[in-house]
């Protein structure tokens, strides 16, 4: 029985775009039927072992994640992919033996920046802001266009409140060759706005609707995510239109960002509906 993990369509941009910020990533694309992903199978088996942790290697059935083939653009098995920083760095398709593939691992191991960018990044999961815009420089001394260690710099200085860095630092990232397709640059984009946002309601009233505003910003960034629909659905019941419906706007995020069925959404959009219709 294979020990290397299947995945889904659902899963590829977090075990595979976001995973390869911190390691390589090999993708072996292959179908039951298929003879020769049988032969590639106890080989990719071996490499995995040797690697350890070194090395993400993963699975995606072509018959039960046709699309997400299709999206990748397999026209033939086994075909395997590499992934380094968020993007596909190699490929091939066929067999090969263990040690080609061990060779085209080795090109796309980690370097000084993606180790200091990967303690930037485990430093900031770790509420270690210091830490880890320590480590995000560090990175950059080594090679400044490294995509981790600028998206780590940027949550680091919007984390410590110093909007004018992390909206350099994100702007550096863009400028990055696929730095627009980074997994993080909609999502800094996002909290840049969004500290912006909330910059300039800090002097609001208390119980104004700017004030809870303000609040649901704070309550949403802390994962709070019932106390921030508390707050919007009390500006809409006040002024439906406020900010030309920036409340709803805002709450309508929350809902994606929750999806579908999540029970804090559902009892929100009721309550939405009721005060709007």
């Amino acid at each position: 029985m294979s020990t290397i993990p299947s995945i889904t369509a659902a899963e590829f941009d977090a075990r595979v775009l976001v995973e390869s910020e911190l390691r390589p990533v090999l993708v072996d694309i292959w179908a039951p039927w298929c003879g020769p992903c049988q032969t590639l199978a106890p080989i990719l088996e071996a490499l995995a072992q040797e690697q350890g942790t070194a090395l993400a290697v993963v699975k995606i059935n072509s018959d039960e994640e046709p699309e997400l083939a299709q999206l990748l653009g397999v026209s033939s098995i086994p075909d395997v992919r590499i992934f380094r920083n968020g993007a596909q760095v190699d490929r091939f398709v066929g067999v090969e033996g263990l040690e080609q593939i061990r060779a085209r691992v080795a090109r796309h191991r980690s370097s000084p920046a993606d180790a200091a960018a990967q303690r930037a990044a485990e430093a900031l999961s770790a509420g270690d802001v210091d830490a880890a815009g320590q480590h995000a420089l560090s990175a950059l001394v080594e090679d400044a266009l490294h995509p981790l260690a600028l998206a780590t710099l940027a949550r680091a200085c919007l984390a410590k409140g110093d909007r004018s860095a992390a909206r350099q630092a994100h702007e550096r990232l863009l400028a990055t060759p696929g730095g627009a397709d980074h997994p993080q640059a909609q999502a800094l984009n996002i909290a840049l706005q969004r500290a912006e946002e909330r910059a300039a309601l800090v002097d609001a009233p208390a119980g104004s609707s700017e004030a809870r505003y303000a609040l649901a910003l704070d309550h949403a960034a802390a994962g709070d995510y019932e106390a921030a629909c508390e707050e919007l659905l009390a500006i809409i019941a006040k002024d439906k239109q406020w900010q030309d419906g920036a409340a709803r706007a805002r709450l309508l995020e929350i809902f994606d960002e929750l999806g579908k069925g999540h029970p804090t959404a559902e009892a929100a959009r009721r309550r939405l509906g009721m005060l709007l219709f």
